[in-house]
């Protein structure tokens, strides 16, 4: 599909494990002039260690160590991972909606909807920009959400799943909807429903 300009500024919102990665490439298959920006991509990018020197300068460019797992990570990841990915995707998103080219980013966003960053961060750093924010929250009922954690059998999942009490503490961190989610104009997307039967739905609201 073509949309109309500006260029849009797509954000794939939702918690852990709610299918974010197959509905967005879904929908940037069916948007053209389009550009993916992926959250677990740019975090993987800032989470190995270059191997050590050994005469050979391009064994630098080469992962030794990946960072997640071990006993830092949690302290590493808040430092110098999460935030600065924010930065880098939305910093990719303006270099892209200045050549006219929409954006679809597949991020989290739960907590960012919830504190503000919208209007406190994304606006700013984009300001001057022409283009039109359009937010897709994916959800999906709470047994779906668990299964398909489960299922991709991720270590960064482990806590959240050791136990009823730890799910339930992920939930009120990261709530399937956020109560905030209300003051933004958004389209929600069920991720257990098909998305040849949301399709249309979602590339009206993009249109609009």
């Amino acid at each position: 599909m073509i949309l109309p300009t500006p260029p849009r500024l797509i954000l794939v919102a939702g918690t852990a494990a709610v299918g974010k990665t197959v509905f967005t490439h879904k929908l940037v298959q069916d948007l053209s002039d389009s550009i993916l920006i992926d959250k677990d991509t740019i975090n993987d990018g800032f989470s190995w260690k270059p191997a050590g020197p050994d005469g050979d300068p391009i064994t630098p460019y080469r992962r030794q160590e990946c960072l997640r797992g071990h006993p830092s990570w949690n302290e590493y990841y808040t430092e110098c991972v999460k935030y600065q990915t924010y930065d880098t995707m939305i910093r990719l998103a303006k270099d892209n909606l200045l050549l006219s080219k929409h954006v679809v980013v597949d991020g989290n966003f739960q907590n960012e909807l919830r504190i503000g960053y919208i209007e406190n961060i994304l606006v700013p750093v984009l300001r001057g920009v022409h283009y039109s924010l359009k937010i897709l929250h994916c959800r999906a009922p709470e047994e779906v959400v668990r299964q398909r954690m489960i299922s991709r059998d991720a270590s960064r999942d482990k806590s959240k799943l050791a136990s009823d009490e730890a799910w339930r503490k992920h939930l009120k961190n990261q709530p399937i909807v956020p109560s905030e989610l209300s003051r933004y104009e958004h389209l929600a997307v069920d991720t257990s429903v098909q998305f040849e039967r949301q399709v249309s739905d979602i590339l009206k609201y993009l249109a609009s």
